[in-house]
Parts: structure tokens; sequence; C-alpha cells
């Protein structure tokens, strides 16, 4: 009698274990969505932030050749001068639109890493459902007088 007490308790302490184990499933999908999710927005994060360092060394490029080429002159005309003028001005806006896509490329770097620790730990938590599951059978192995 005592036995079949200790049986029924040991069999529904394993469908606790089981329901948990489907939950930690559950989250561990749910969490690997996440984590894809994150991936991809790193990816066009990072897209974006090589765009802006590109556009930015497009800039530098042009106001470099036009302050060699009218370091060379003997007279610079208003018209080239009012270039470079421009050119700083839009080399201060690409540098500025280049941080900001850095730093939402680092922000997307740090979802990245959190998602991926979150999977881990998910996974690492069914990992330790199904040992407890494999231990619960054994107990209840021995309950049932089946020690193997």
């Amino acid at each position: 009698m005592a036995n079949d007490k200790l049986l029924a308790m040991l069999q529904e302490t394993r469908n606790e274990i089981v329901r948990e184990r489907n939950a930690r499933i559950e989250r561990r999908q749910q969490a690997h969505l996440i984590l894809d999710d994150a991936r991809e927005n790193l990816r066009r994060a990072q897209d974006k932030a090589r765009a802006a360092a590109q556009a930015d060394e497009d800039v530098k490029e042009k106001q470099r050749i036009l302050v060699d080429s009218l370091n060379g002159m003997t007279e610079k005309p208003q018209y080239l001068m009012d270039k470079v003028t421009r050119l700083q001005a839009e080399q201060l806006q690409t540098y500025r639109a280049r941080m900001a896509a850095h730093e939402i490329d680092r922000a997307r770097q740090t979802e990245v890493t959190n998602a991926e620790r979150d999977y881990a730990i998910a996974q690492k938590n069914i990992e330790q459902s199904d040992k407890d599951i494999a231990d619960i059978d054994s107990k209840i192995r021995e309950a049932q007088g089946f020690s193997l």
C-alpha cells in the first residue's frame, strides 16, 4: 500500500516534470525566434553601418581631392572654395550618420548576445528536465521492483 502511494507520487512528479519540460521547450522555441530576429536585425544594422561608412569615406575623398587640387592652384576660384565648404558640411552629416549607424550596430550586437545567452539557458533547462525525467524514471522502476 505504501509502495502504491509512493509510486503514484513519483508518477505525479514525473508528469509535473514532463509538463515543465514541455513549457521549457516552448520557451526555447520563443528564444530561438527572438535570436533569429536579433540576428536579422544585426545583419541589417551592419549593412546600414557599412553603407554609412562608405558614404562618409566617399565625401571625405571628394573633399581631399578638391582641397589637394586647390592647394596646387595659385588662384582659388570662389565656386571651388564654396564647394569645399559644402563638402565639409556634407561630411559632418555623413559622419553623424556613420556614428549613429555604428551605435545601432552595437546595440543590435548586444541584442544578439543576450538572445544567444537566453537560448543557451533555455537549452540547458531542457537538458536538466531530461535528466530529471531519467532520474524519476529510475525511481519509478525501483518503486515497481524493476531495478535496472
